[in-house]
């Protein structure tokens, strides 16, 4: 960036003390400093690391901002709880990803998975040659590509209590397409892994690839032409003075959303059959989508999330019981709930509606996700309050 910065300043307590006083009242705070045998992530001291990060602030040892926020955003990743959140600052303005997105798969369902491009599966599906087969990434910067993977998916992913879904978190999904979100190495990528770094192939090609920056602030910012300006809107939520409110307060409120009947009918994802049962808005505030298997008894209701705002708040219960009542209307006696990617959301959506059912004889539940889950719920299990307990600190 160009011209000296002018960096500005805020009066509060340092943001440590901030997070000590807050982490406090964290109700797992024994259990990840000191799990039982059946925990899968490394332990961790959230009050001593916490301390730690003071004692490094207090003797001058973070050079920069972002070696403060990374050393926080990394202890708080540790804590492996979606719910544990850090808007950090200069962290929060960009993430970053390969153009060459991962999938890891079977070639015949029985085999070990392997890493592959997903463009490179696509085009083996779409546009078939016998004279070429996808091959899988052997290496990525001369180490093996699942000890590579590992450590980068421990690094980066948040709130994901097993190593397992660490791993998901990774590679690409239909469900991550529909929801118009990244993986983690496709552009959520939290810490910056370097320039350049390369591919070596089973078939022994190699290749060169680089991580690009992914621009996470939507809204208006002003012109950011110095460091300094990038440090105090980022950091420290200053705008530049030459800012015009004017200019910029409606610049994203004529934005535009295609609705469609079917996710094979929009540009998100063609992994999904034409549905049965489709929430209102489709592909803008709707995600709700049903299926009667033909030739079978069984329903699949696909929930990809359980966040809705405004109308969809009352579209998405809609969209369920259009499903139940569907189901039981075409003689379904066994339903299958897909909660593949759920990563949760409003805890307050909840409805006691009334409603009735057909007899759940299968439920298939991917997670325990809380929140909308409450009304789904109630809405299947008419005559069963959903327990609701959590812990509490004081």
């Amino acid at each position: 960036m160009a011209g000296s910065p002018t960096i500005g300043t805020v009066e509060g307590p340092p943001a440590g003390h901030y997070w000590n006083t807050t982490l406090q009242y964290h109700s797992t705070l024994e259990y990840v400093k000191s799990p039982p045998s059946t925990y899968q992530q490394p332990a961790t001291d959230l009050i001593g690391s916490l301390q730690a990060i003071q004692d490094v602030i207090d003797s001058d040892g973070f050079e920069n901002e972002y070696q403060f926020e990374a050393a926080l955003q990394s202890l708080l990743y540790s804590t492996h709880d979606a719910h544990v959140s850090f808007v950090a600052g200069v962290l929060s303005s960009f993430s970053f990803g390969s153009l060459n997105g991962l999938t890891s798969v079977s070639v015949d369902g029985v085999a070990p998975p392997k890493v592959y491009f997903t463009d490179d599966l696509l085009l083996n599906q779409t546009d078939p040659n016998t004279s070429w087969e996808p091959s899988a990434v052997a290496l990525i910067n001369g180490t093996n590509v699942y000890e590579y993977l590992t450590r980068f998916a421990a690094l980066n992913s948040f709130g994901t209590l097993e190593p397992n879904a660490d791993w998901n978190s990774l590679f690409e999904s239909p469900v991550l397409d529909i929801l118009d979100q990244f993986s983690v190495w496709g552009g959520d990528t939290t810490f910056y892994p370097g320039d350049v770094f390369n591919y070596t192939f089973e078939n022994g090609t190699e290749l060169q690839d680089e991580f690009l920056a992914v621009y996470d602030d939507s809204g208006p910012t002003g012109p950011l032409e110095t460091g300094g300006d990038f440090y105090n809107f980022f950091v420290l939520g200053f705008y530049p003075a030459s800012y015009d409110t004017s200019v910029s307060s409606n610049a994203t409120d004529n934005a535009t959303c295609q609705n469609f009947t079917s996710w094979g009918n929009s540009t998100q994802s063609t992994a999904y059959p034409d549905p049965n049962i489709v929430q209102a808005d489709l592909g803008c505030s709707g995600y709700v989508t049903g299926y009667f298997l033909n030739d079978s008894d069984v329903a699949v209701l696909s929930l990809p999330t359980f966040w809705a705002v405004d109308n969809a708040i009352q579209t998405y219960s809609d969209a369920v019981q259009d499903f139940i009542d569907g189901a039981q209307a075409a003689g379904k006696t066994k339903i299958v709930i897909d909660l593949q990617s759920n990563g949760g959301g409003d805890v307050l959506l909840v409805s006691y509606r009334d409603l009735r059912a057909p007899r759940v004889l299968l439920v298939k539940l991917t997670c325990m996700i809380f929140s909308y889950a409450y009304t789904v719920f109630k809405q299947f299990f008419t005559s069963i309050d959903p327990y609701a307990g959590s812990f509490r600190r004081a």
